[in-house]
């Protein structure tokens, strides 16, 4: 309302100014038409000099302007004034335009901003867990698939030790029966190559998904991301100083992997269990030293992803919940130490090199004699067989026989 009045007052003054400059001028005129002036420097000095009069002349009443409250004291810099920072959308940035998953959990995650108005850290960490929960029948059908592997896994070796051992006695007609009994075993307990591709395979592919989308609203960059704060860390887009959240990441990774070694909610046999609890060591000294560089909101996700699959673990060892879940048994096969484990496989790999040196050796035999009959059985045939032949020919046919020529019948006679 005051800007309004400011500049309604203002038109008003240039309108009477242009009135007033208007009749001085006009006067002027008249006064030159009788006597002109002859210099120049002079009728600019009166024209400018009329124009001031004229706007002295001029009494315009302004309106009154209140008062205004004066700034806060307090407010010292921008970012107090200045408290909540507008994105473009994210298709104008170049993000969660195509039809990858990365594009969409991009998109995923700008919904969820935009309608619960959260913080990004806020954001990451329920998405994250939404997500998992969503996802949660496919990490039940993964672990199903796990345990039901090993399970049958001994006699899947036996059938693939017989289809082997088939193959390198070049004894077609049992490598055939052992194909067929390999494939029917395995599409009849869902233990096959394409059923293990379907039960391992997705959720290593949305973990990277979320990476590839994180990574690609860090590079963007994303303007209230970029100035998105999480405790001790500027920006997320930043990779944390400390790397704290690369060491949580790693360390809670390395509990779940010993609360699954330990408690048997992995198919592990026992005599690698005894040995595989070393790797829980590795990733909280491996993780901050390999992916310490990469962006605090891709460490914020690891964090929030580890914790998730750490609970559905716990929640997954409950009896009760195997139950409604319809978990199969682990079979506990027998299991022997670790040395005879490896004195057992040096043995069989030994054996097999010497199967194939046998077998390389026969080849080479085989082609050899191969190479010597051609050679036999090239050119023409023996020659006692030609002088044979010739020579029952002679006996056959007598020598005054060969040039006689029947008479020729005349048929006039």
């Amino acid at each position: 309302m005051l800007q309004l009045r400011m500049i309604k007052a203002s038109c008003l003054l240039s309108r009477h100014v242009c009135q007033n400059v208007y009749i001085a001028n006009y006067r002027q005129s008249i006064l030159q038409a009788s006597k002109p002036w002859k210099n120049a420097s002079l009728h600019r000095l009166f024209s400018v000099t009329s124009c001031f009069n004229a706007a002295q002349n001029v009494n315009v009443e302004l309106p009154s302007i209140p008062a205004t409250t004066p700034i806060n004291a307090d407010v010292t810099q921008f970012s107090d004034v200045v408290t909540k920072i507008v994105d473009p959308p994210f298709t104008e940035l170049g993000l969660a335009t195509g039809w990858a998953p990365s594009h969409w959990i991009q998109s995923f995650l700008e919904t969820v901003h935009l309608t619960t108005d959260m913080s990004w850290s806020t954001t990451l960490i329920v998405g994250t867990f939404a997500l998992r929960l969503i996802l949660l029948p496919v990490f039940v059908k993964t672990r199903k698939g796990m345990i039901n592997y090993r399970n049958h896994s001994p006699k899947l070796m036996s059938i693939r030790e017989k289809f082997s051992s088939a193959i390198r006695r070049n004894d077609l007609e049992t490598s055939r029966r052992a194909r067929s009994k390999l494939k029917s075993y395995s599409n009849e307990h869902k233990i096959g190559g394409r059923h293990l591709l379907m039960n391992n395979l997705p959720m290593p592919m949305i973990f990277l998904s979320c990476m590839i989308a994180l990574r690609g609203m860090c590079g963007a960059p994303v303007p209230s991301l970029e100035a998105a704060e999480f405790f001790w860390i500027s920006s997320l887009t930043a990779p944390d100083p400390y790397r704290i959240l690369p060491a949580l990441a790693g360390t809670v990774f390395s509990i779940s992997i010993f609360t699954s070694l330990k408690l048997g909610s992995v198919p592990v046999s026992p005599a690698i269990n005894r040995n595989l609890k070393y790797i829980c060591l590795l990733p909280p000294i491996l993780v901050p030293l390999l992916f310490g560089h990469w962006s605090s909101a891709i460490g914020l996700y690891v964090l929030t992803n580890s914790l998730a699959t750490f609970g559905v673990t716990l929640l997954l060892l409950s009896e009760t919940v195997k139950q409604k879940l319809n978990f199969p048994e682990m079979v506990q096969h027998e299991s022997t130490g670790f040395k005879s484990v490896l004195k057992t496989t040096l043995d069989k790999s030994r054996r097999q090199t010497e199967l194939k040196l046998e077998d390389r050796e026969i080849k080479k035999l085989a082609k050899a004699l191969t190479k010597e009959r051609k050679k036999e059985l090239k050119g023409s045939p023996p020659a006692l067989y030609e002088i044979g032949t010739q020579a029952k020919l002679k006996i056959d046919i007598p020598d005054f026989k060969k040039d006689w020529r029947p008479p020729r019948v005349n048929i006039y006679d």
